[in-house]
């Protein structure tokens, strides 16, 4: 648990950090690409920035996605709770339609309100990954799921890309009422001593 509140933590302080800059308050797309660009190239774990004006007209970095069909996010969850609350607000994970990873959205005013709102996309393929190199006993593993159920981190890493759901299982119902503990439980016909615990800021 404490890792994935590290990895939330830094990514949503990244976020609000960004969107406090002279830069993206300075509102020129140029320097602001540029400035965006240095970022995902340095956390590989944004796939890339919305910046968006009061009007959710918007354009994004490392490329610009915008297109006639598609130029404006006003009814987009992630800029309605950043420019309503003023906060940073993180969305349920979903699908990447260009990777077919799952990510998040992480978005936050910039200058409170009065220019826009700044919107990062962050894969979770880092939380796979860092899944996979943990050591947990002798044959012991971590895994994560959404709200919903779906295994969205896991230490085998085609878990989280094949739609796997255990919402049904005991164990999960537990975790996303709030509960923690441990026991033991069958997966996969096997027994299994597992722990589990719900993550507060996400409620994964």
């Amino acid at each position: 648990d404490k890792y994935i509140n590290l990895f939330i933590k830094q990514k949503t302080n990244t976020v609000r950090a960004l969107a406090e800059t002279e830069i993206l308050r300075s509102s020129n797309k140029d320097e602001i690409t540029k400035f965006l660009v240095t970022i995902t190239n340095n956390d590989t774990d944004f796939v890339r920035f919305y910046i968006a004006d009061i009007n959710g007209n918007f354009y994004t970095a490392p490329y610009d996605i915008a297109t006639d069909d598609f130029n404006n996010v006003s009814e987009e969850n992630w800029f309605k709770e950043a420019i309503n609350t003023g906060k940073i607000y993180i969305s349920p994970p979903q699908r990447d339609v260009m990777s077919s990873r799952f990510i998040i959205d992480i978005s936050y005013p910039i200058m409170d309100n009065d220019i826009g709102v700044l919107n990062g996309e962050v894969q979770l393929n880092s939380l796979t990954v860092m899944f996979l190199n943990m050591n947990i006993g002798r044959e012991g593993h971590a895994f994560l799921t959404d709200n919903q159920g779906f295994i969205i981190a896991h230490a085998d890493p085609s878990k989280p890309m094949s739609n796997v759901n255990i919402m049904d299982e005991p164990y999960v119902k537990e975790a996303l009422a709030g509960n923690s503990g441990f026991g033991t439980y069958k997966v996969d016909n096997e027994s299994a001593f597992i722990a589990y615990s719900m993550q507060a800021d996400t409620t994964w």
